[in-house]
């Protein structure tokens, strides 16, 4: 290889790695944020509302992970 196809390597490679950290980063800030308004359990990966059961002051909404299937719920309390 030639030193501008190694250089152009380098150079991607720094790349992959900072979008590689930009993801992960991304994935705790979501993490977070769904613990922060009630949620538990919480993979993470992309999920997605499957159900939700209304009681009289509480909605429990049930999620379903759409990589590993993992399951949680989240409660939200309704106001009146």
């Amino acid at each position: 290889m030639n030193r501008d196809m190694i250089e152009y390597l380098a150079n991607m490679e720094r790349r992959v790695n900072k979008l590689a950290d930009q993801i992960e980063e991304l994935k705790n800030l979501m993490v977070e944020t769904f613990r922060k308004e009630g949620g538990s359990q919480i993979c993470p990966h992309k999920y997605e509302w499957v159900q939700s059961v209304t009681h009289d002051t509480t909605e429990i909404q049930t999620y379903v992970c759409q990589l590993c299937g993992k399951t949680f719920k989240k409660v939200v309390n309704k106001s009146e």
